[in-house]
């Protein structure tokens, strides 16, 4: 796993050059700008496949995917998100699953001012979607308990956006090679 908003060097100096070199795959996150332009995903391909050219490389993104309907409703979203992707997450929230966002908080790890981010719209959402996280549980599900406003939790989903194929039939792949390796280990 490689996030592709990391610098360079990361990638192919330090232990990244090990850990490109040990590895069968590496999957790409955060291929979108505002986080990494597609000339910066291209070097990070440039640079794997310069240490191990057979190396296979996925792009994804992440999206968040609502463990329970949300269309028609107004929500808030608690994220650990960067704040720079906040309209394209708002922009696929509402297209994708029919409701409309009402704010953002990226503030999902600082519990003060994610207090301050529910309580500064109050009255204005009737659902608040959020991430699992510790803050999720103890802030959020908390706080709209307290006040009768529904919770959906959502997953962060990687979505398959270029490189050598899906990112499922990666996971599928590595999982048969890894079935034969163990089963070479059996002959030892």
């Amino acid at each position: 796993m490689v996030g592709a908003n990391q610098p360079l060097d990361y990638i192919g100096g330090y232990f990244g050059t090990y850990r490109v070199l040990i590895s069968d795959a590496i999957v790409v996150t955060m291929c979108e700008e505002p986080l990494a332009d597609s000339h910066k995903v291209r070097r990070i391909d440039e640079i794997a496949r310069g240490l191990k050219p057979e190396i296979k490389i996925i792009h994804t993104i992440f999206r968040p995917n609502p463990l329970q309907t949300i269309e028609g409703r107004r929500i808030l979203l608690t994220s650990t998100s960067n704040p720079s992707m906040g309209g394209i997450i708002k922009s696929y929230l509402e297209e994708k699953f029919g409701c409309r966002v009402i704010k953002i908080s990226h503030a999902l790890s600082e519990r003060p001012r994610l207090l301050e981010d529910l309580t500064g719209c109050e009255g204005r959402y009737d659902l608040i979607l959020t991430e699992l996280k510790a803050a999720s549980v103890d802030v959020v599900t908390e706080f709209a308990a307290r006040r009768g406003v529904e919770v959906v939790y959502c997953d962060n989903v990687p979505v398959t956006v270029g490189g050598d194929g899906h990112l499922s039939d990666l996971i599928s792949e590595m999982a048969r090679e890894a079935k034969r390796r163990f089963g070479q280990q059996d002959n030892l």
